[in-house]
């Protein structure tokens, strides 16, 4: 949930009007209505209402008696196409955008997450406000689409660029350290560690990296999306660990079974690619080889074990990840060497994910 408009829908609740109204359970309604009247106990009086972004995490909750869960998968295409109409002004910029996207099967699926199509609209807003566009330098995978996105940032930064490395990798690492233990909120003391100033996030774009919380009592701050922070600190990772530490943290984040570095591991891998790589360089330098072929090679000793363990359902929806690792490490050649002499696997019984599904049609040889 944005925070900053649920504080917005909080304070107009103290509007009397407002406060009047209520809502039946079967009305059709805004969401708005709803997140106010269950903020005012009008509704679903006396139950405990739980939401998240990665429902994987519930798993945790074995003990919990749950009556009723529903999961939003995400946008329909109408909503997709109000979306970036509301991003760009109702334009013909956003008519143009979003035709393109629409194009492009895995950036049109990517769309069905808000939180992606938030990065997409704000990267591609200022590509497409350009008379001469390149579009073979648009993002093609998730990775591709945060490496471009970070750095659009860093081009806005404002500091010479070899200043630019130490801060971010400092910023990656302190989010690295997060995931480990499942923080999502930073204090003085987490700064002080490593080596950064709050002070540095109180203006320009490093707000867009993180953002300070007015509303706690003591100087907080947090990143203003979940996949920033998993992202800068899959960077921070690559960059900064020797190759013998990065095999250990690749083996224990796929080992890992609450989901928190799902979205990292990806990251980590994809960011092995050139083309992922490329946008980024022009400010961190080259990438590490040794340590870039380490994740580069990971995943062909993954593939191997998964494609032997395909029993049921749980170890298909592993095979399925892997493909995804291998479709955000861009390796065609260990794909198709791979797939060529695959021998003949049933995968089905498995509800698949949108982007699960591009990613099998980006593999070749597989039915």
């Amino acid at each position: 949930m944005n925070w900053t408009n649920f504080k917005k829908l909080l304070i107009s609740v103290t509007n009397e009007e407002i406060q009047l109204l209520s809502i039946a359970p079967d009305c059709q309604c805004e969401f708005s209505d709803i997140v106010r009247c269950l903020a005012q106990e009008k509704l679903l009086k006396s139950c405990s209402v739980l939401i998240t972004s990665r429902s994987i995490a519930l798993e945790s909750l074995v003990q919990a008696e749950v009556n009723l869960w529903a999961e939003i998968l995400g946008f329909f295409k109408e909503e997709r196409t109000s979306f970036f109409q509301k991003s760009f002004g109702k334009n013909e910029i956003a008519d143009e955008v979003f035709a393109y996207v629409e194009q492009n099967n895995i950036l049109f699926t990517l769309c069905f997450s808000p939180c992606y199509c938030w990065v997409i609209c704000s990267l591609l807003k200022s590509h497409f406000a350009i008379a001469e566009k390149n579009k073979s330098s648009l993002p093609k995978t998730i990775t591709h689409l945060f490496s471009c996105y970070v750095a659009s940032l860093l081009k806005r930064w404002g500091c010479d660029k070899q200043n630019r490395r130490e801060p971010l990798l400092k910023i990656g690492a302190m989010a690295y350290e997060g995931i480990t233990k499942k923080r999502l909120i930073f204090y003085k003391d987490d700064f002080s560690c490593h080596g950064l100033k709050p002070s540095e996030f109180t203006s320009g774009c490093m707000m867009e990296i993180l953002q300070k919380d007015s509303s706690s009592k003591v100087a907080v701050h947090t990143f203003p999306r979940l996949t920033i922070q998993e992202f800068l600190a899959a960077l921070s990772v690559l960059l900064n660990k020797s190759p013998e530490d990065i095999k250990s943290i690749l083996n224990e984040a796929y080992s890992n079974s609450d989901g928190r570095y799902q979205i990292f591991l990806r990251f980590l891998i994809g960011l092995s690619a050139k083309i992922s790589a490329q946008p980024l360089e022009t400010d961190l330098g080259n990438f590490p080889i040794h340590s870039t072929r380490q994740v580069n090679g990971w995943p062909r000793e993954r593939l191997e074990d998964d494609f032997k363990n395909v029993h049921g359902e749980d170890s298909k929806k592993t095979l399925f990840n892997t493909f995804y690792l291998l479709f955000e490490s861009q390796d065609t050649p260990l794909m198709q060497g791979r797939f060529d002499s695959m021998r003949t696997t049933d995968l089905g019984c498995v509800r698949l994910e949108c982007v699960w599904m591009q990613c099998t049609d980006y593999c070749p040889g597989t039915q």
